[in-house]
């Protein structure tokens, strides 16, 4: 298995995997299921899968029939973009009515490394060591490019999209509180609008936001900052800003 390529999976944002040095286009999937299989195997490694799991997750209204048919094709043409050139090595197993992706295919997702250095981070965050959570927090807020499977809406998916970004605004939060807190007002700026993208109502975000403003001295840019979430808040019914904000 040393002369298996890597293979890369960012599936925060768009799906993209690069095999290799190739990064693969949508046209070697065929189907949209194949590459959502592909993911959900991915995202399970090196855990096998139920078949009945993974029909109901994939195919949920379809015939029993129908749907394996399905599946069967997908698990084909899977083999065939991870095979490569290696005849002897099956990138898929099929062990009774579960399937894998072999443990021994070299694999990095970057929806794993999300959730192990935000696991890494909370841990160091227990302990009291919060300069040592930071770069765990700075890689999840590096990592996360968009919505899980972005475009996909099947229960599942959107399930894991909805965990992981609140993953990642538990991340950013910290992350411009502390730097609000240790004066970096560039990065904090930086992380509050992030946040913001995720969660618009998010109040503390809006705090720091407008901290980052008055550090850099851009005083125009807070007052406008509070006036346009006051203006929002107003037309939305959402009440008034915080007195931290009005202050």
């Amino acid at each position: 298995t040393e002369s298996l390529p890597v293979v890369r999976v960012y599936s925060l944002g768009p799906l993209e995997v690069i095999l290799g040095d190739q990064t693969l286009s949508d046209r070697v999937w065929k189907t949209q299921k194949a590459k959502y299989l592909f993911a959900r195997l991915a995202y399970s490694a090196p855990r096998p899968m139920s078949v009945d799991r993974i029909l109901e997750d994939l195919w949920p209204d379809s015939e029993e029939e129908g749907a394996r048919n399905s599946l069967n094709t997908a698990v084909s043409t899977i083999r065939r973009v991870l095979k490569g050139t290696n005849e002897h090595f099956d990138p898929v197993l099929r062990v009774n009515e579960t399937l894998a992706l072999n443990p021994q295919l070299p694999l990095w997702h970057d929806v794993k490394e999300l959730e192990l250095a935000h696991s890494h981070a909370q841990r160091s965050l227990e302990a009291g060591n919060l300069e040592e959570a930071m770069p765990q927090l700075s890689r999840v807020a590096l990592l996360y490019r968009g919505p899980y499977l972005e475009g996909c809406y099947l229960d599942w998916s959107v399930e894991r999209q909805i965990a992981l970004e609140n993953t990642t605004i538990d991340a950013l939060s910290r992350l411009a509180e502390h730097r609000v807190e240790q004066y970096r007002h560039r990065e904090a700026l930086e992380y509050a609008l992030l946040l913001l993208l995720l969660q618009p109502v998010h109040v503390r975000a809006h705090e720091c936001g407008m901290s980052a403003h008055i550090g850099l001295e851009q005083h125009d840019k807070a007052a406008a900052h509070f006036e346009a979430q006051r203006t929002r808040l107003s037309r939305e019914q959402l009440g008034d800003p915080s007195m931290e904000m009005t202050k």
